[in-house]
């Protein structure tokens, strides 16, 4: 046997060794974020009808974005930046994406260990760690329709 030939077949062995152990390492290592907390199946959201929002806030850490809706025309507010109108095809694709939505489960946060786990707790100043991304939408009124808090697994 040629030992070049040898050589490639070693070559591809240890190859193909190699990425099967990564893919066991990886694979193992999403299981255990997946486990973080103790779940509850939950079959629907609350209907959330498009036309009724008149408000969505999104936050993330520092960061805010609100869009508000006043004579059919959404505007965009930002932090230090002036006023301006959003796309309305784009906003109501958005709204439309989160009427969607579905609950794939329920998390009970006992701890803020779990909450940190899923990047839910206090943000860590010294570590720079910010919380999940919150997103609320308000009805004409002013009252909260729907709330979600997005967190390290939905990112």
């Amino acid at each position: 046997m040629n030992k070049n030939l040898l050589f490639y077949i070693v070559a591809l062995f240890l190859f193909l060794l190699g990425m099967t152990l990564f893919f066991i390492a990886f694979s193992s290592k999403q299981q255990a974020s997946r486990e973080v907390l103790p779940v509850k199946a939950i079959e629907n959201l609350p209907e959330l009808q498009v036309q009724d929002i008149a408000e969505i806030e999104i936050s993330y850490g520092d960061y805010a974005v609100k869009l508000t809706q006043k004579s059919d025309v959404w505007h965009l507010h930002t932090k230090g930046k002036p006023v301006v109108i959003a796309d309305p095809a784009k906003v109501l694709q958005l709204l439309e994406e989160m009427s969607k939505a579905k609950l794939l489960r329920e998390l009970t946060i006992e701890s803020e260990q779990e909450a940190a786990a899923l990047a839910l707790g206090d943000p860590d100043p010294e570590k720079r760690q910010q919380t999940g991304c919150q997103v609320v939408l308000r009805d004409k009124a002013g009252n909260a329709v729907r709330e979600m808090m997005l967190g390290k697994v939905h990112y």
